[in-house]
């Protein structure tokens, strides 16, 4: 099938072998553990909104100048790096990012 979802290849023999899921999805990671990685960014995701929620009611109720802005950023950075590296498929382990062989 086209699509990434399966695809079928003629063996020497005639026979058809199947594989499924060929295209690895860029929303598991690379560490092949499932959906691990996408488990951890939705994790990190809940946390910054509880925190950071909890964070901007107090400090709305508590008056005074927006600082709950730096933590909303500062994290907020962080969790986009969490979202670009399973998302996108940033290298992961030993090794990943170098350039050239050793």
């Amino acid at each position: 099938m086209i699509g990434g979802l399966s695809w079928e290849r003629p063996d020497r023999s005639g026979s058809t072998l199947v594989q499924e899921d060929v295209m690895p999805s860029k929303a598991y990671g690379t560490s092949g553990n499932g959906g691990e990685a996408l488990q951890g960014f939705y994790s990190h995701l809940a946390i910054y909104a509880i925190v950071n929620g909890f964070l901007l009611a107090l400090n709305l109720l508590a008056g005074g100048p927006a600082w709950v802005v730096w933590p909303l950023i500062g994290w907020g950075l962080g969790l986009a790096a969490h979202g670009i590296a399973v998302f996108l498929g940033a290298p992961h382990g030993p090794g990943a990012g170098r350039v050239g062989s050793s």
